[in-house]
């Protein structure tokens, strides 16, 4: 096996990272198309197998490239979590500051544009599920 996280002639380096919003992979890393990679304070999603080094590929400061999808500024998790005007995927978790409180949403969002507000309650309704206050 390489010594100090490196690839060799046997071996490649798969990195500490997993490759998902809460563990996201680094730049440098070595992932699967799939993996979720932060670069630049943004996430990312991969379209190509391999390390960043060997593909010779970078995450774009802006934007996305062949090789990433860009993603979203906020991962969505409640370390994390988006804002509100923010376009999402089900089950990713929001908060809103005005009300202090964290909501998940229901189904996948495309745009911004097409988010409704959150509920004026801490209620679940048909686009959010309310989490609880901060």
């Amino acid at each position: 096996m390489p010594s100090a996280q490196k690839d060799n002639e046997y071996w490649f380096d798969a990195s500490e990272h997993q490759g998902t919003f809460e563990d996201p992979k680094d730049e440098y890393e070595y992932g699967k198309i799939g993996s979720i990679y932060h670069c630049f304070g943004r996430y990312y999603l991969a379209r190509n197998t391999s390390s960043p080094e060997a593909g010779r590929w970078r995450c774009p400061q802006q934007g996305e490239s062949d090789d990433v999808i860009f993603l979203s500024i906020h991962a969505g998790t409640y370390g994390d979590p988006k804002k509100e005007r923010h376009s999402g995927n089900r089950g990713d978790i929001y908060f809103s500051a005005d009300k202090e409180s964290y909501f998940i949403l229901k189904a996948d969002v495309s745009s911004a544009a097409a988010l409704k507000p959150f509920p004026s309650e801490e209620k679940d309704d048909e686009c959010w599920y309310a989490s609880g206050n901060a």
